[in-house]
């Protein structure tokens, strides 16, 4: 049955957009060398664009002194009004057909597409004409039959003004306006840029994916949220970073394992909060088998699985950590992220034919930690899971052991997790920032609902720019102080609520670590 009714499913355009900058920011980030790759189409974009749509224009200027036909004693304002008026009837008569058709009967050519306008000098009765066209060449013999023909027009249509050539025209040598391909690509790339950068806000905003703990309580009103974890980095060392070659040893020294000393303590911190609700909700229903699932991969379910079996066998507790990856391809799972390569008697699969879970390797500082890995198995996986002995070797499991842990594949690629389902008490989602729509997270805990009990969800890998968090969200950042004790992007802890630890919280406990190396 779902956990879901009707009304609680709310459509991406339908929930209340309230979007976080720092979240946004962080996004944007994160899909860097998407956008890197985007400003680098834009400028290859606008290269093409303002080469291809640049003209060569080539123009010449001749001037003109005009002055009053007849007149001897005409004064300078009277020139001035002349030409002004003399001016704009040469505009006129320019552009009339007439004209057009004597110029270009001067010069033999049937068309011309270039622009010939007139200006006058301010303040002086000095006329100036203009020709502008794609080449040198026509633009001077325009001009020039423009001064040679143009009396067959104007002397009888301005008798009253005469126009003397100033200043002759010159064949142009260079382009009026140069090619300055580096501004245009500047500037077309910025536009074509923003607007990719645009287009990529508008999606982050609009999809239903899960991106925040506001997010998560909209997409999936009726799944609790159990923690919420920041981003926390593989290799914190220079050294880790520099050695990419990594044996099982090395890849387990470089993980995310609350035993590494790497970690940072917000990291550490998190899960023992985890751990102390968790143990609490399982506790309070008398359940031991916990299943750990994700919709996808690389979500963080199989890391989630790992510290929180270590911290609750910090606790004291008896935990059996099994892993559930039976199609995992060459994925690193819980083998190479302890750095334990177990023996052929101590993998899940034979330990199914003789039904014992006793005297199963264990992880350094863990003693309390008991781990049942996986190496492939002989056959068909869902038959093996389903059968009578994995359902025999889990009752063992319960008669020696306080809490099991069952890491599982993620649930878009097999269906074992609803088999792992039936054997399980509860289980818990982890949803990684970015990665699940919440309708498909939805449909996931649908699926796992019907065979087992959903505790809640947990939300891994946040990632946000503090200093914009509420600037778009009515001040969200600073109700949750992002980043305050957990390195960039970790989380404060005042105010532990119901589920807190020592004497923080109505449950809280006050626990001997039994040997960890983290508290």
């Amino acid at each position: 049955m779902s956990i879901f009714s009707k009304n609680d499913l709310p459509a991406a355009e339908e929930r209340q957009i309230r979007p976080d900058a720092g979240i946004v920011a962080a996004e944007l980030i994160r899909c860097r060398w998407l956008l890197l790759i985007g400003l680098l189409i834009s400028a290859m974009l606008s290269y093409v664009f303002v080469t291809e749509t640049y003209k060569e224009e080539y123009s010449s200027t001749a001037t003109f002194f005009v002055t009053s036909k007849g007149s001897v004693t005409s004064t300078v304002f009277t020139n001035i009004e002349t030409a002004k008026s003399l001016t704009e009837a040469f505009q006129y008569l320019l552009e009339s057909d007439a004209m057009r058709r004597t110029v270009l009967d001067a010069i033999g050519e049937t068309e011309f597409s270039g622009t010939i306008t007139t200006s006058q000098l301010p303040e002086t009765n000095i006329m100036s004409l203009t020709v502008t066209s794609d080449s040198p060449g026509l633009t001077f013999k325009i001009i020039r039959a423009v001064i040679n023909n143009h009396h067959l027009i104007t002397d009888n249509v301005m008798s009253n003004a005469t126009m003397d050539v100033l200043m002759q025209p010159t064949v142009p040598k260079a382009p009026t306006r140069a090619l300055n391909r580096r501004s245009g690509v500047i500037k077309y790339t910025a536009i074509l840029f923003a607007a990719i950068v645009a287009a990529t806000v508008v999606y982050i905003i609009l999809s239903d994916k899960v991106r925040s703990e506001r997010d998560l309580s909209a997409l999936l009103p009726g799944c609790e949220r159990l923690s919420t974890f920041g981003c926390e980095k593989h290799r914190r060392t220079l050294r880790s970073r520099l050695r990419r070659g990594r044996s099982t040893k090395k890849a387990a020294s470089e993980s995310l394992l609350v035993s590494n000393p790497t970690t940072s303590f917000g990291y550490a911190e998190t899960f023992r909060l985890l751990r102390t609700r968790v143990e609490y909700l399982l506790n309070k229903n008398g359940q031991k088998t916990l299943l750990i699932a994700s919709v996808a991969e690389g979500e963080g379910k199989t890391i989630t699985a790992a510290n929180l079996a270590v911290m609750l066998s910090y606790a004291g507790s008896k935990v059996l950590l099994i892993d559930g990856n039976c199609d995992t391809d060459g994925n690193p799972g819980l083998s190479k992220l302890f750095g334990i390569t177990p023996k052929d008697e101590d993998c899940l699969c034979a330990r199914l034919e003789t039904g014992n879970v006793s005297n199963l390797p264990s992880p350094e500082g863990a003693k309390h930690l008991r781990l049942l890995l996986n190496n492939d198995f002989s056959g068909d996986a869902a038959d093996i899971i389903g059968s009578k002995k994995m359902e025999k070797l889990i009752r063992a499991a319960r008669e020696q052991y306080d809490f099991i842990i069952i890491d599982t594949p993620a649930l878009c690629r097999s269906g074992l997790a609803e088999y792992y389902a039936e054997l399980s008490d509860c289980a818990v989602m982890v949803v990684r920032q970015g990665v699940a729509s919440g309708r498909s997270i939805r449909d996931a805990i649908d699926t796992l609902s019907g065979s087992t009990r959903i505790l809640g969800c947990i939300l891994n890998d946040v990632r946000k720019v503090e200093f914009l968090s509420g600037l778009l969200s009515g001040g969200y950042g600073r109700q949750y102080r992002y980043g305050k004790y957990y390195g960039k992007y970790g989380y404060g802890y005042g105010g532990y609520g119901k589920y807190g630890y020592g004497s923080y919280g109505s449950h809280g406990t006050s626990e001997n670590n039994g040997g960890g190396k983290r508290q």
